[in-house]
């Protein structure tokens, strides 16, 4: 009963939500979005793809460094399915998925945790780029209302909210805690001690990420930072190349309202339509025109879609020449141990 009234919610918000893009489009006009489009043109395509694909290139890199895998043309196409997911599912459910086929093509019992790690690093790199904007942003935008700008400031001190709570469970054992509760409750019935032994394998692979590999740790969140950048360099260009006169200090103050409404979406059981709508009220908020935000993100959110998308089906084809090999093993002939992350 609980899941059909959390499918049926979760299915109201989604139509909500897609009526409020609905709605907020036919409000811009499709003639003004179409009109944007061509003032873009091939050229300008190809500069917001090409921030669009270096974003979801360095934040494989950092995926890769964690997981310890050298293969990282296979972790590319999985992070792009995990991202592109994100542009669809409600709570970043992509990940999820992400750490699925990561574990499946890479069956190794440091891969779910090199996951972990990656979010916890992604989770660090998001608020501080978003913090460095809005500081930007309150010292360069003199022309924005200064409640406004520090209204902005307060939002990305917020943004590390994420961080610190993911801190806190891991510091308690993530992994273990979440299958002591499953077998609380007798979902899992089938070798339970087993699951938590393995649980609790991941739970000290996470906790030691940093003492046994600081070098990692650190490429990651740099590699990490820089995708974020490459996100904020794909904002400014799409504005400029819209036509609007922004400077990059306005844009950067923007860029940190933005992160930070994408935090509270991250919360709402729907993706389509609230981040226009964010947007929107943004753009209304420092002055700009509103009905140029949603232009802005409708750009982006393509720009999203197409980079990941490009890359999103080489995924499932490698995971599924991965299960096929380890299917055609000879008993005579095993195949090879997982190469051993840490």
């Amino acid at each position: 009963m609980v899941s059909r009234r959390a499918r049926a919610l979760q299915l109201v918000f989604f139509v909500a939500a897609l009526a409020a893009l609905l709605w907020l489009l036919n409000k811009v006009g499709w003639s003004s979005i179409g009109q944007a489009l061509v003032r873009i043109g091939p050229w300008g395509a190809m500069i917001i793809a090409a921030l669009g694909f270096s974003e979801t290139i360095l934040d494989s890199m950092a995926l890769a460094i964690a997981i310890h895998q050298p293969r990282s043309g296979h972790v590319l196409f999985i992070n792009a399915i995990g991202a592109l997911m994100n542009q669809i599912l409600p709570f970043d459910l992509g990940e999820v998925v992400k750490a699925g086929l990561t574990h499946r093509m890479f069956p190794s019992g440091t891969t779910i945790a090199g996951t972990i790690v990656w979010n916890y690093v992604f989770k660090i790199s998001r608020p501080l780029v978003t913090l460095a904007a809005a500081l930007i942003g309150l010292f360069g935008a003199q022309q924005i209302d200064v409640k406004v700008r520090y209204l902005i400031v307060a939002g990305a001190v917020v943004s590390f909210a994420p961080y610190l709570l993911l801190r806190l469970v891991l510091r308690k054992g993530a992994a273990g805690m979440l299958v002591r509760l499953l077998r609380f409750v007798r979902v899992l019935r089938r070798d339970p001690e087993r699951i938590l032994a393995k649980a609790l394998d991941v739970d000290a692979t996470v906790a030691g990420f940093w003492r046994d590999r600081p070098g990692a740790f650190l490429a990651a969140l740099a590699l990490q930072v820089g995708a974020r950048l490459s996100s904020w360099g794909s904002l400014f260009a799409t504005l400029r190349l819209i036509g609007l006169p922004i400077g990059f200090i306005e844009c950067a103050l923007l860029y940190a309202a933005m992160n930070t409404a994408e935090l509270i979406i991250t919360l709402i059981p729907a993706r389509l339509g609230v981040a226009e709508g964010a947007a929107f009220g943004i753009f209304k908020l420092i002055g700009l025109p509103p009905q140029t935000g949603v232009i802005m993100y409708v750009i982006l959110r393509l720009k999203s879609l197409g980079t990941t998308g490009a890359l999103a089906p080489f995924a499932f084809l490698r995971v599924r020449r991965a299960a096929g090999s380890e299917t055609s093993a000879s008993p005579d002939e095993p195949s090879a141990p997982p190469r051993q992350a840490y």
